[in-house]
């Protein structure tokens, strides 16, 4: 390949300027966005999420003074290596559901584009892959969960590490850009919690308004669905698009962002 075409994986670009990236279809070849993925998916995912949790409290002990990647990277080894096959090695444990018959595959650190399909280095901390439906045209590399975890805590805030640093990526595009849906996973700790915390946080004026939310509304609703210990109720945030898909698919949908905090202390 010229030098004018090749990679830089230091910028995540193409050298001699962005230029987008082949998707491998054609434009009539699947729709924007793609379907919605359904509040009772959403809360499954959030089910699994406890009990991962639960099971790595029981093998590691406390996560209280857990980096984030010391926390993430085992949460993903249990979601993949262990809840995603329960069924198919026919343990009684199986979460209905939480199977390959909804999920393909669980990685970490998927490369994938942003919205522009210039920048190739956009990489969420967990991919929940899922199975493409049987009708409907999607783009199957980027049909999934986008995931982005970050810890809540006194040294980790949640307007600035939670809400800029991270929910702000499916707002702007770098994220799940062809989903209706995205997930957010916090680590809490030091009594942080959604009410007393992330709502706050997001009703400050010039952070909504970055974050493309109404402020007319309420932040964030609690999504209808079980309790459990040690974690918050699954919620969700909405947040508008200021971006045109590619292919001249039009301005992107609004996004339903999902929150999934759990106790690490």
């Amino acid at each position: 390949m010229s030098s004018a075409g090749s990679y830089n994986s230091h910028v995540g670009q193409f050298a001699g300027g962005p230029r987008q990236m082949s998707m491998g279809l054609s434009a009539a070849q699947f729709d924007l966005p793609h379907p919605p993925v359904s509040s009772r998916v959403m809360l499954l995912i959030h089910r699994a999420l406890v009990v991962a949790f639960a099971k790595l409290r029981s093998e590691q002990g406390s996560l209280a003074h857990d980096i984030e990647d010391a926390v993430t990277v085992p949460l993903y080894h249990v979601l993949e290596n262990d809840l995603r096959y329960r069924k198919q090695r026919q343990e009684p444990e199986a979460i209905p559901g939480f199977d390959d018959t909804l999920i393909e595959s669980i990685v970490r650190h998927s490369g994938t584009t942003d919205y522009t399909l210039t920048k190739l280095k956009k990489e969420p901390d967990i991919f929940i892959k899922l199975r493409p439906p049987e009708r409907g045209s999607v783009l199957p590399t980027d049909y999934a969960i986008f995931v982005e975890c970050k810890p809540v805590d006194a040294t980790h805030a949640a307007g600035t590490r939670y809400c800029d640093d991270g929910l702000i990526r499916f707002a702007n595009g770098d994220y799940a850009w062809a989903m209706q849906e995205g997930l957010m996973i916090g680590y809490t700790r030091h009594g942080r919690s959604i009410a007393s915390h992330l709502v706050p946080a997001l009703a400050e004026v010039a952070r909504c308004q970055k974050l493309g939310m109404d402020p007319s509304q309420p932040a964030l609703q609690p999504v209808p669905g079980p309790t459990f210990p040690l974690a918050e109720p699954l919620h969700v945030s909405v947040h508008e698009r200021a971006f045109d898909w590619a292919w001249n698919k039009g301005p992107a949908h609004p996004i339903r962002v999902y929150h999934s905090w759990h106790d690490c202390h």
